[in-house]
């Protein structure tokens, strides 16, 4: 009589869980919820470093518009899983709107692809609301044309997306291979529209 009990209050418990669970899957609608090293879009910079970090940082990608300002970390506790990170953050109030994380793979582009597609095949579990499309393009900032990128993208309904890309590098370029996973808010998206109109 009390292991049928407990079987079935182990069988709800199970359910309960279970329950729980896809629930939160369903509700993967908005990229504000996902983490890259603990960091989410919309955080502050401020609450993962100090003034003075951010201030003497030369890895600083000036833009234009001077409202907004891009600032790369490397060899620091925060990154455990990534070689670097950087962030992008409106300066007034220090939100992050962009979030990339890299993995240097070296000149194995096989094993960039071979991580690309476990990352792939896990946030298809996770982002199960949203539009993924895949694409293979010249990278833009290699003028010769022979440096290329292999994206997926996960779309959300509201513009802002999640990208999973091996970067391989020409030999020209001298960059190390990479593979990067971005999350990236429409507002940055239109950012950039205007910054290089």
């Amino acid at each position: 009589m009390v292991r049928s009990k407990l079987k079935i209050i182990k069988i709800l418990i199970v359910l309960i869980l279970l329950i729980i669970g896809f629930q939160s899957l369903t509700n993967a609608d908005n990229i504000r919820d996902f983490e890259i090293e603990g960091v989410s879009i919309g955080d502050s910079l401020l609450d993962y470093f100090t003034k003075d970090q951010i201030d003497n940082n030369d890895l600083k990608a000036n833009f234009k518009d001077k409202t907004v300002e891009g600032i790369l970390f490397q060899d620091i506790d925060l990154i455990v899983n990534y070689d670097a990170m950087q962030f992008v953050y409106k300066i007034k109030n220090m939100e992050i709107i962009n979030i990339t994380a890299l993995i240097q793979t070296g000149e194995d582009i096989e094993l960039c692809k071979k991580k690309k597609d476990q990352i792939v095949k896990d946030l298809n579990d996770i982002f199960i609301n949203t539009k993924k499309t895949n694409d293979q393009r010249k990278h833009q900032a290699d003028i010769t044309g022979k440096s290329k990128v292999t994206s997926t993208f996960f779309n959300f309904k509201n513009g802002d997306y999640v990208a999973v890309e091996c970067e391989q590098w020409s030999k020209e370029m001298g960059h190390p291979n990479s593979l990067k996973v971005s999350l990236r808010t429409n507002f940055y998206n239109k950012f950039l529209i205007k910054e290089y109109e």
